[in-house]
């Protein structure tokens, strides 16, 4: 038969002991003599006891974090079993069914939230040493979300040229997480600004602003791209483009009957129209010319806007200062931008009802051939006074002269007389004059003169005006061409002249000195602003053929801005990780643009991105654009990429590599580093925007230590600033 023996000590160090078989043995008792050696059981302590596994998305997986098994005994410890309660998991175990004396193994558990919420559970190792327990916690936060309101926008009725009040589009995330990757752009004649950034947190709203830029009468359309990490979203953008307002007035001219001086007439009416495409704003009125102050405005319909197709009217009311003829211009105009304002000629004749007086107020000469003298046309000078007229003086301006005088050095009261007056002209175009009469005991009293001499030039300019778009301070746009046209048949416009206001300059011009009767030439126009803002000014035709020059009105938006560093303009990182940087855009003087960015010199194995890749920023509103320099970068074409786009080299490489770790080939893990490698350039180099965020590094390629100065060139409309980032690499 057997018998077993065990051996539990109670204490360390060599103990003795005895067996004893007693029996019917001949000789007595048997023993046995036994030996053993008592040491310390196993001791097992759990790193860390517990673990806050954060904020994790709903529907994810954490990323694995570790618990260490101590064994601090001389004897190996038999593992149970190992266990976490969900939503928790053992991710990995390399700790087996036992640990041995005096060492460590390690565990991994991770994170997998199914709903919104804190979590809390255990993971428990049960072992021969007794039952070890790290207390686990984490919060389940529900996915972003990237919802957009309004889906469409419709803008009203805009003048071309001109920008509209803007619209907002509210993003909206109620997610528990950041939304990231934000990128927004607008396509056709609208522009598009935020205060989004490039990512949204969790449960808020952020605006995004939009103005319609009309470039064409009639409906036009457009789209407001919105990106992000979850998808690409558009709203519809709709706008109207109208034509400028245009006023018209009837009639063209007003002509008043004789009325006493200091007297005011009856009034006439002037209908103003406005026969263009928009409403305009406060129709004015301004009188010039050398009898301004004889004329005023009475009453009126015309408000504070008129519409297109309405009309308004104004009435005018002549009150003579002299005696004589009076002219003068009437002027309506608009604050609308871009409208042209339209001249009304204004005549009447003063009498004194004691004093000098004469008759017409006004004359007009036609004298076809040059130095030869008119026909006389005969004025009379009447004392209307109870005193004769002494030192009765006659003047006439040239080429003006007087003829068969009748009038003397006195004239007595209630008497007339009579002058001829001839014109005799020595150029081509139309002169202005005046015959006065004055004594020394009335009033003097004017004849306006007016001469058409030789045969007097008709000049025509198409289009009737040059509106420009915006143009970058220092830069010149295109050029606008200009058709001059003789309209006369037998005169030629000679001494002819074209200029243009500050700010405009002429191109191509093909105009000479002179241009024949019928003939054109044409002149290109360029707007070259110096500064920013909205900018007016005329291109002017003139020569000596022309009774007055013609000017057509220009305008153009000067554009400039300001690029200004925000937060941190310096920041240090380690090789490998990656640098924000925040610049604000700022157009300067209500004008607008859309911006590219570009970095200058880099530090070794360092890219940048900026986020957005460009930027619409209206006027009056300010962007932000994230520039980040992502260092210890192997490949610089993956940064610069479509949103999206950035997952793919990542995917490439997960369908490869678990592959090659299943098959355990050589040849198969380097076929997959290659893919990796090559999927950063193949996939995602190509890309054309900037919202992905930085690719991380693959290893192998630092950046040196130091610090850099990195230029950044943004640019838009021909303007371009820089800011330098300031880079430390530890």
């Amino acid at each position: 038969c057997t018998i077993q023996v065990t051996f539990t000590p109670s204490q360390t160090g060599t103990l003795t002991g005895q067996l004893t078989i007693d029996g019917n043995i001949s000789g007595g008792p048997l023993t046995v003599a036994l030996s053993g050696t008592g040491t310390s059981a196993g001791v097992v302590q759990v790193s860390p006891v517990s673990i806050s596994f954060g904020t994790v998305e709903v529907g994810t997986t954490s990323s694995a974090l570790q618990v260490t098994l101590q064994n601090s005994g001389t004897m190996a410890v038999s593992i149970t079993s190992i266990t976490a309660t969900a939503p928790f998991a053992v991710a990995s175990n390399a700790c087996g069914t036992s640990i041995a004396a005096n060492s460590a193994c390690q565990l991994t558990v991770d994170f997998a939230p199914t709903q919104a919420g804190t979590a809390a559970g255990a993971l428990t190792v049960v072992d021969d040493a007794g039952t070890q327990t790290v207390a686990l916690s984490g919060t389940g936060a529900a996915p972003p979300t990237d919802t957009l309101s309004p889906t469409s926008l419709t803008f009203p009725g805009t003048i071309i040229g001109q920008l509209s009040a803007a619209q907002a589009v509210t993003l909206t995330n109620s997610g528990g997480e950041a939304l990231t990757a934000i990128a927004v752009s607008a396509s056709g004649p609208f522009q598009a600004s935020s205060n989004c950034g490039t990512q949204l947190a969790a449960n808020s709203s952020c605006a995004i602003s939009v103005v319609y830029a009309p470039t064409a009468a009639g409906t036009q359309t457009g789209a407001l791209t919105v990106s992000d990490a979850l998808r690409t979203q558009t709203v519809t953008l709709t706008g109207t483009g109208l034509e400028p307002p245009v006023i018209t007035v009837r009639p063209t001219s007003l002509s008043f009957a004789s009325q006493p001086v200091g007297t005011a007439s009856a009034p006439l009416t002037l209908t103003v129209s406005n026969t263009g495409g928009a409403p305009m704003a406060n129709v004015g009125f301004q009188f010039t010319g050398v009898s301004a102050g004889s004329f005023a405005t009475g009453s009126t319909t015309c408000g504070a806007t008129l519409n297109n197709g309405s009309s308004c009217t104004v009435q005018v009311i002549f009150t003579p200062m002299t005696a004589g003829g009076n002219l003068a211009m009437l002027t309506v105009t608009s604050s609308t931008l871009g409208v042209t304002p339209v001249s009304v000629a204004l005549s009447g004749t003063g009498t004194a009802t004691n004093g000098i007086n004469v008759s017409p107020g006004q004359m007009s000469f036609v004298e076809l051939t040059l130095g030869q003298a008119s026909s006389a046309q005969t004025v009379t000078v009447t004392n209307s006074g109870t005193v004769a007229a002494s030192g009765l003086l006659l003047a006439v301006s040239a080429p003006f002269s007087l003829s068969q005088n009748t009038c003397g050095t006195s004239l007595a009261a209630g008497a007339s007389c009579t002058t001829g007056v001839v014109f005799t002209p020595v150029a081509d175009g139309t002169v202005v004059g005046s015959l006065t009469a004055s004594s020394s005991t009335y009033n003097s009293a004017t004849v306006l003169l007016t001469g058409v001499g030789g045969q007097a030039g008709a000049v025509v300019v198409q289009p009737g005006q040059l509106n420009f778009p915006t143009t970058g301070v220092g830069v010149m746009s295109s050029a606008q061409t200009v058709t001059v046209s003789n309209t006369s048949t037998l005169v030629a416009l000679t001494s002819l002249t074209l200029s243009v206001s500050g700010g405009f300059q002429l191109t191509a011009n093909t105009c000479q000195s002179s241009l024949a009767p019928g003939a054109s030439c044409t002149v290109g126009v360029e707007f070259a602003p110096s500064s920013a803002g909205q900018q007016t000014g005329n291109l002017t035709v003139a020569s000596s053929a022309l009774a007055t020059s013609t000017q057509i009105p220009l305008s153009g938006m000067g554009f400039d801005f300001t690029a200004t560093l925000t937060g941190q303009p310096s920041q240090t990182v380690a090789s490998g990780q990656t640098a924000d940087f925040t610049v604000s855009l700022a157009p300067l003087d209500g004008s607008a643009g859309t911006f590219t960015f570009a970095c200058g010199s880099l530090p070794t194995h360092a890219v940048c991105v900026f986020n957005p890749g460009t930027d619409t920023v209206a006027a009056g509103t300010t962007g932000i654009v994230t520039v980040q320099v992502a260092t210890g970068q192997t490949q610089t074409a993956g940064l610069e990429r479509a949103p999206g786009w950035g997952m793919v080299p990542a995917l490439c490489g997960l369908v490869i590599l678990p592959l090659a770790w299943r098959r355990r080939r050589s040849l198969l893990l380097v076929l997959a580093a290659l893919l990796v490698t090559g999927g950063l350039s193949s996939c995602s180099g190509a890309g054309g925007g900037g919202g992905a965020a930085p690719p991380t590094s693959s290893g192998g390629s630092n950046t040196p230590a130091g610090t850099y100065s990195i230029p950044v060139t943004i640019a838009a409309n021909g303007v371009s600033h820089q800011v330098t980032l300031s880079l430390n690499v530890d």
